[in-house]
């Protein structure tokens, strides 16, 4: 299924804040457009044959295979036998490209937080400090960011392709809030879509949070992961 329009997902730590819908349209996937970079020309995958060929761009968007927590590649989790120089698929491209859109996105926040901006039902705008990119967290962000943007049809309400949910993510982490965005906006207009959802808005402009980790993807849509604390 490929999704029409974005989607956004607010957690915290203790779980989900806020959700918007989204719409999908039925979408077979059997071609072999995203095999690994210098992998040889193969015949297309076939979706439901009990074998997940993440090696050759098959995920959890070509029926049910791939939709394990088994150590496969096409799970989209960079398991810790994985890289990615043997499943780009589930770990992204290496060196990673994007630090630009992470780079923007970052930006676009602390614009946002030290202009001010009126979250909805707002009175008047409210401000917040620059809160400080950090490292910490890097390789998950920047998976769940890769795994947006990947493959759109993989990341159903809270649940990654290999069934872990968003929660479970953030939790192990020292981070309280996470936000995820799945669009085709630039980093630019995905700030601004934040500041339009009330519980998004509200995590964004939190004058207790002072660090961000941040992971930004292109692929086939753009994905935006955002960790405070």
């Amino acid at each position: 299924m490929r999704r029409a329009g974005p989607l956004l997902i607010i957690l915290a730590a203790c779980g989900r804040v806020g959700f918007e819908d989204h719409a999908a349209t039925d979408a077979p996937v059997v071609a072999d457009s995203r095999r690994e970079a210098g992998a040889p020309d193969a015949p297309r995958f076939s979706c439901n044959d009990g074998v997940c060929d993440g090696h050759h761009g098959e995920t959890c968007g070509c029926g049910s295979d791939c939709d394990t927590q088994m150590d496969v590649c096409g799970n989209g989790a960079c398991d810790p036998d994985e890289d990615s120089a043997s499943c780009e698929t589930d770990c992204g491209p290496s060196p990673w490209p994007f630090a630009d859109l992470e780079a923007q996105i970052f930006a676009a926040v602390n614009d946002a937080r030290t202009a001010g901006v009126s979250c909805p039902g707002d009175a008047a705008p409210r401000t917040a400090g620059a809160v400080a990119a950090t490292t910490d967290a890097r390789s998950t962000v920047r998976v769940l960011a890769w795994e947006y943007a990947h493959d759109p049809r993989t990341v159903m309400g809270q649940v990654t392709c290999n069934g872990r949910t968003l929660a479970s993510v953030l939790q192990p982490s020292s981070f309280s809030t996470g936000i995820f965005i799945q669009t085709s906006d630039d980093p630019t207009m995905a700030a601004a879509r934040i500041v339009t959802d009330a519980p998004s808005c509200g995590n964004l402009m939190d004058p207790a949070h002072t660090v961000i980790a941040i992971g930004a993807a292109h692929d086939l849509t753009n994905g935006y992961i955002l960790f405070f604390k």
